[in-house]
């Protein structure tokens, strides 16, 4: 509440925030959420658009942190040609968000604004709204993919804003399928490059098969999509920045590393709990530097229930420390393996 009442008189004054509720309502009168980005969890952002296209100010983004990280405590997307500001919650004028101008493997530059946020809101004015809610459009249509054997069908959904017909390329970036020095990542996506074409106020669905290695990590990753539009209102190459989650449904899985008494190993234990309707049978496997892999079993694991599993790594304190413990949980009916990567702290 913005006001208190006090006293026998019942005084009405002003709590402190009265400014920013005052300045807030004020920036989304008159404006309504078109679309919300697919950012990093913990991580809000939103596109206002104004329900009066004449209305002088524009559309706005409005982003903040709830549960991120720092280090991923960002915003990243194209809000446009213009110069776009940041505003907070007071309506203070914050300075403008700098467009970064990244390399494309095609040769043409790609822009790409990046906007640190906090606790609280922030605001961006003067963005350009249609380049913001094609770029926000552009995800794939069912984030979450089972590890289970591939390939997995998936489509990237591309919504035209403009009033005129577009058509142009969309590139799957990443996942890669090749590191830097030219491994390969295990990533396996077809057609990387296919063609596009929409009419105005339209959404297409362009459809992708999506495969990966066994050992690859549970979690959510970058989802990232260069979009070149040949022919429309722009002709521009277009990064949409998304997120895209592996897991495997009906296992949850908790594990931390611990330090033994004597302060000599390390011990993992992992907490597995059966969220499916039916029991299940589950191998877990253990890997680490230096030592030999370890492996147990659990049977007929009840809907609901949860077990522990410990491994032990004798002198790891010492000798794992600053190192990653790695775990997977096999489901060998469904083959799927849910893999995670364990910190020793």
């Amino acid at each position: 509440d913005a006001w208190t009442v006090s006293g026998r008189d019942s005084i009405i004054s002003p709590e402190p925030a009265l400014p920013a509720w005052r300045a807030t309502i004020d920036r989304l009168d008159g404006r309504t959420v078109a679309a919300e980005l697919a950012v990093i969890p913990g991580i809000r952002a939103y596109l206002l658009v104004p329900d009066d296209p004449e209305d002088p100010r524009g559309g706005a983004l409005v982003a903040w942190n709830e549960s991120a990280s720092g280090q991923d405590a960002w915003v990243r997307t194209n809000l446009g040609a213009g110069q776009v500001t940041r505003v907070d919650i007071w309506g203070n004028q914050l300075g403008p968000v700098q467009a970064t101008s990244l390399e494309s493997p095609g040769g043409q530059p790609v822009r790409l604004h990046e906007l640190p946020v906090s606790k609280l809101p922030v605001f961006v004015e003067g963005i350009d709204v249609e380049i913001a809610m094609f770029v926000a459009s552009i995800r794939l249509d069912d984030p979450r993919i089972q590890t289970t054997p591939g390939p997995h069908r998936r489509n990237v959904v591309i919504t035209n804003p403009w009033r005129v017909a577009i058509d142009g390329d969309v590139i799957i970036l990443e996942p890669a399928e090749r590191l830097d020095n030219g491994r390969s990542t295990g990533w396996d996506i077809s057609p990387r490059v296919s063609r596009f074409s929409i009419g105005p106020g339209e959404t297409t669905r362009v459809p992708i098969d999506l495969s990966f290695a066994a050992v690859e990590l549970a979690g959510v990753r970058p989802f990232i999509v260069d979009v070149a539009v040949r022919s429309g209102p722009i002709q521009e190459r277009l990064r949409a920045p998304s997120i895209m989650e592996l897991t495997l449904d009906g296992i949850e899985l908790d594990a931390r590393s611990v330090v033994s008494r004597d302060g000599n190993d390390i011990a993992l234990e992992a907490i597995v709990t059966n969220v499916a309707a039916e029991p299940t049978d589950l191998i877990l496997s253990t890997a680490a530097r230096g030592y030999p892999r370890q492996s147990a079993t659990i049977t007929q694991l009840a809907p609901g229930a949860s077990t522990v599993r410990r491994f032990i790594f004798p002198g790891g304190a010492q000798r794992l420390a600053g190192t990653d413990l790695y775990l997977g949980v096999e489901d060998p009916v469904r083959r799927g393996r849910f893999n995670r990567r364990i910190p020793v702290e």
